[in-house]
């Protein structure tokens, strides 16, 4: 069965199949990159229903979209190295951990300092070890209320936060969390208070307050 595609669509795939780039085509066709992704589907389209593996246009589209994968997995990266490297020049200590489950998937160095955890220690852990024993089931059901209701939270605008560090101690905290519509993923950002008067030590948390309710 032939390939019923229109003039532009053509044009298109051949100079994809020539090695230009999507950004190429753009240009030389002078088009804008939403038409070209428009056009794009439409000629995947075709080519799924009525191209025979064996033919040039099939391999060019399947070449085509693993480049889109590559380039995916590119950009991925890329967003991975440039939130290390925001984490790392943080003044703060900086926790990223899965929603739903409660693992630390992220600390830097200022979060293992202030914990007082090596990265073997505290990475892939879950985040309750920092909260009192006692707490530690309720407080993964406010957990899952956080990502339920996507809220975010300002530094300093909450009664006082305790972690539970590798020594026992309980420090006082400020911290900010922030989720996304896309991943499950929290952002903690800790900030330690020093405190004026008595020791922390014994204190009676207030969980509900860590996750805005």
């Amino acid at each position: 069965m032939a390939l019923s595609l229109t003039n532009r669509q053509g044009k298109i795939l051949a100079l994809l199949h020539s090695g230009f780039t999507t950004r190429d085509v753009v240009i030389r066709l002078k088009i804008s990159d939403s038409i070209l992704q428009k056009e794009w589907r439409a000629i995947r389209t075709h080519v799924q229903i009525s191209i025979p593996e064996t033919t040039d246009d099939y391999r060019t589209v399947a070449m085509f979209e693993r480049v889109e994968r590559m380039d995916l997995e590119a950009e991925s990266c890329a967003a991975e190295a440039r939130l290390r490297a925001l984490m790392d020049i943080s003044p703060e200590a900086v926790l990223v951990i899965n929603g739903r489950t409660g693992v630390i998937t992220k600390a830097n160095n200022r979060a293992f300092i202030l914990l007082g955890y090596s990265p073997r220690e505290l990475l892939h852990k879950t985040m309750e070890m920092l909260v009192d024993p006692d707490l530690r089931s309720k407080h993964a059901a406010l957990r899952n209320g956080f990502l339920n209701s996507v809220r975010k939270r300002e530094l300093g605008f909450h009664p006082p936060i305790y972690a539970l560090t590798k020594d026992g101690r309980y420090i006082e905290l400020d911290i900010a969390l922030t989720t996304t519509n896309a991943t499950d993923d929290v952002m903690v950002v800790c900030r330690e208070v020093v405190a004026d008067e008595e020791s922390v030590h014994g204190i009676n948390y207030e969980l509900d307050s860590s996750f805005g309710r």
